[in-house]
């Protein structure tokens, strides 16, 4: 049986619970739409979960072996298909995702993949697309304050900000020393140096054939409210020293353009 920690839960509640207060009114999903959803990063897939009571076809496309395999089990009441998969690469998945979707959901993901393969993260997504259909993506600014994720981190480590603007060496070294595993201190290191700005993000879904739908900021997250009951607090001040730095979160909707 698959060892589900108390970590592991909490992160699908909290994913369902993003699905439901947050997520389902930014898309406008209606409640009888009978979409195909498909999360790449579905973690614990509790947003999956969510959308899946909804009448939804759900697909989760999850990189790790072991958080697909909580997943399944977390979720094997509904009929949410999980694939073991690397968006960067279609191969990894194509043979067992053929359908096309309605809407692709990429919470939190994108700032992990590596800076060479991320233009093919979206050129896989917008190619998944039936006609029409819509992307979800969010994630923290490359200069915002907890832009390295160590708000995740144990003890008074996470209440950091910038800590991961530390030289490589000493960043990790701080890591260690507070107990921190290898292989966290290197997700973390990893996460570091494929940090996003807006504006690149911007000139990749330019370049990469799609166009912003909707966009908004947030001083305060939405997933704040559910971890420690802050009300999120949004903005669409869009000047760079402000989307940059003053912005914990940034959330974008796209559609692909419209061919001549």
């Amino acid at each position: 049986m698959t060892n589900i920690s108390p970590r592991n839960l909490n992160f699908h509640k909290e994913q369902y619970w993003m699905a439901a207060n947050f997520l389902e009114k930014y898309i406008n999903i209606s409640p009888v739409s009978g979409l195909r959803i498909l999360e790449v990063g579905s973690a614990e897939g509790g947003g999956l979960n969510y959308f899946a009571t909804k009448n939804n076809q759900c697909y989760g496309l999850e990189y790790s072996r072991g958080r697909l395999e909580i997943a399944r089990e977390l979720n094997k009441s509904s009929k949410i298909i999980f694939i073991h998969g690397d968006i960067t690469e279609a191969s990894s998945y194509e043979n067992q995702l053929q359908d096309k979707m309605d809407l692709i959901i990429c919470g939190d993901v994108i700032e992990h993949i590596a800076n060479e393969k991320k233009a093919a993260a979206l050129q896989n997504m917008r190619d998944l697309l039936q006609k029409g259909g819509r992307i979800y993506i969010s994630f923290p600014p490359k200069y915002s304050p907890f832009a390295g994720h160590q708000q995740g981190l144990p003890g008074w480590l996470h209440r950091i900000p910038y800590l991961f603007l530390l030289p490589d060496k000493f960043y990790s070294a701080i890591l260690k020393s507070q107990g921190i595993r290898a292989d966290i201190i290197s997700n973390m290191l990893a996460t570091k140096h494929s940090r996003l700005s807006i504006k690149q993000f911007e000139k990749m879904v330019y370049e990469n054939g799609l166009r912003i739908l909707k966009k908004d900021f947030f001083l305060i997250r939405p997933r704040f409210k559910y971890n420690y009951g802050i009300p999120y607090i949004g903005h669409r001040c869009d000047l760079p020293i402000v989307r940059e730095i003053f912005n914990l979160g940034a959330v974008y909707l796209l559609q692909p353009c419209a061919k001549n």
